[in-house]
């Protein structure tokens, strides 16, 4: 039956990358190394750690921090609205979602941004039209310092440092 043969190849890429991500959920890593050659944690832990640190404005953050946390939140926001949309609903939940996120979501910013040696106040470059959201992806896009700056150790080089319990 032909419509069976096509839906098993239409989910083989999908299992494929769900068996993927479980074993590295099961290993207690990602499946890949991380840059540098150590193995690194899941994605996913950027995301919560990141959530962790709701309103914490000191300190640097990795480009991975701030990277995973922004594609975690856009995953989540779009599936959120997506199913709302298809259940007839108005987007309150992706709303509420996307407000509850806004506070981490300037606190990483502004934590990426100390990470570059530049004042958080630099992400009010963003208003500027074009050119400020494309000032602030470069910004974003940046390699940190390589040595301690006024915001802290490199957190590449840096011990881990403990998260504020919740």
């Amino acid at each position: 039956r032909p419509g069976i043969a096509v839906r098993r190849c239409q989910r083989a890429p999908v299992e494929a990358l769900w068996r993927h991500l479980r074993q590295g959920f099961r290993n207690g890593q990602t499946a890949r190394p991380q840059p540098g050659g150590t193995e690194g944690e899941p994605s996913v832990n950027w995301y919560l750690g990141a959530l962790k640190k709701y309103a914490v404005f000191s300190g640097r953050a990795r480009r991975m921090e701030y990277w995973m946390f922004h594609l975690f939140q856009l995953l989540i926001a779009g599936v959120l609205i997506v199913v709302e949309t298809r259940l007839g609903g108005w987007g309150l939940v992706a709303t509420l979602y996307s407000s509850a996120t806004f506070v981490p979501s300037v606190a990483v910013t502004v934590r990426r941004l100390h990470d570059t040696g530049r004042s958080g106040w630099w992400m009010l470059i963003s208003f500027v039209l074009v050119i400020g959201s494309i000032v602030l992806f470069v910004l974003m896009v940046l390699d940190g310092e390589p040595q301690a700056n006024r915001y802290g150790p490199n957190p590449k080089t840096a011990a881990a440092m403990p998260v504020p319990a919740i």
